[in-house]
């Protein structure tokens, strides 16, 4: 069942500061009783944009009965128009479908000022004059000094390429690369979306043309523990480590599962997985994940106990965020 995500908003106004920023908070709670990863996105009103709201770590793992606090950074941009703007917080399960828990908070506005028209500053009439001469001797100075001007070249069209033939287009242009991105794409891979320059236009020679490619990435291969392992009941949790094939993953998130059992006399009745820790990491391996194993006692036994099974899976996250395919559940045993 998706869980039921209840959204409240520390005001009903966003106040903006001189340089048109301000903040405010969200706060999501988690009524049930599972843990589950919430994400948190902005909903701007009609006028407003997207870009002038920021949340660090919008996907997060809210425990039951547990709230988080998103700040909401908001930082309109300059020639915005005056007037009145809203915005609203939209947010729903990570593991499930959207439409089934999307929750929509309340709407909060805010209030963009008209900016100070400068007013003008009368000029000197001679300093028309001396500007005029200096211009018509840098004019002179720099047609006999540069009477070729610097070098050109036009920027090639490499949207559709991949990487390594947009690269040599580039540098076949007399350009160089500049900074390339990569975004996870279920649909295609290696094929540059955007370039930083736009096709045709001239630019001095060497100018860096950056790119975004899209990617389709593969799923990461747990390495240890082995599936199946089983370790005694006082063991430390291993480490979790696995290998990825693609060089530019940005990080990875790890899902680690408990298997919670309902016993009757001592004999468990029904087990299901349950989500106890997700953890992001920017290198191939997480140290010994926090796990709390409740066995059953003797001679009475509790209603509700942990099998000692762990189970986890890794998600590669791209350099815009972006999830890629999750790893094959690997298994271990922990006691009892």
């Amino acid at each position: 069942m998706a869980t039921q995500w209840v959204v409240t908003t520390a005001a009903e106004r966003i106040s903006l500061d001189a340089q048109k920023r301000g903040e405010t908070t969200f706060t999501v709670t988690n009524p049930g009783n599972r843990a589950d990863r919430a994400v948190f996105e902005v909903v701007p009103g009609d006028g407003a944009e997207r870009a002038w709201f920021s949340v660090e770590e919008p996907q997060r793992l809210i425990r039951g009965s547990a709230s988080v606090a998103y700040l909401l950074k908001v930082a309109i941009g300059a020639g915005t128009p005056a007037g009145s703007y809203a915005v609203q917080g939209r947010v729903y399960s990570a593991d499930s479908a959207p439409e089934e828990s999307s929750v929509l908070s309340g709407r909060l506005m805010l209030d963009v000022e008209p900016e100070p028209k400068p007013e003008p500053k009368k000029i000197p009439w001679w300093i028309f004059v001396v500007a005029g001469l200096v211009v018509v001797v840098l004019f002179v100075v720099g047609w006999l000094v540069f009477t070729d001007g610097p070098a050109r070249a036009a920027v090639p069209n490499v949207a559709a390429k991949s990487q390594a033939q947009a690269i040599e287009a580039i540098r076949a242009a007399g350009l160089t690369v500049g900074t390339v991105t990569h975004r996870h794409s279920a649909e295609q891979n290696d094929v540059v979306l955007v370039q930083s320059a736009a096709p045709g236009t001239e630019v001095d020679a060497g100018t860096a043309v950056s790119l975004e490619v899209a990617v389709t990435l593969t799923a990461a291969t747990p390495t240890a523990p082995a599936n199946g392992t089983k370790l005694p009941r006082d063991a430390k949790p291993p480490a979790l480590v696995w290998t990825q094939d693609e060089a530019y993953i940005a990080r990875w998130r790890v899902a680690i599962e408990e298997q919670a059992c309902a016993a009757r006399l001592g004999v468990p009745i029904a087990c299901q997985w349950a989500l106890v820790d997700t953890q992001w990491t920017d290198k191939p391996a997480l140290d010994a994940p926090q796990l709390s194993f409740v066995y059953p006692g003797v001679p009475f036994y509790p209603s509700n106990f942990h099998s000692g099974l762990v189970q986890w899976r890794v998600f590669p996250i791209d350099e815009f965020g972006g999830e890629g395919p999750g790893s094959a559940p690997v298994t271990f045993q922990v006691g009892p």
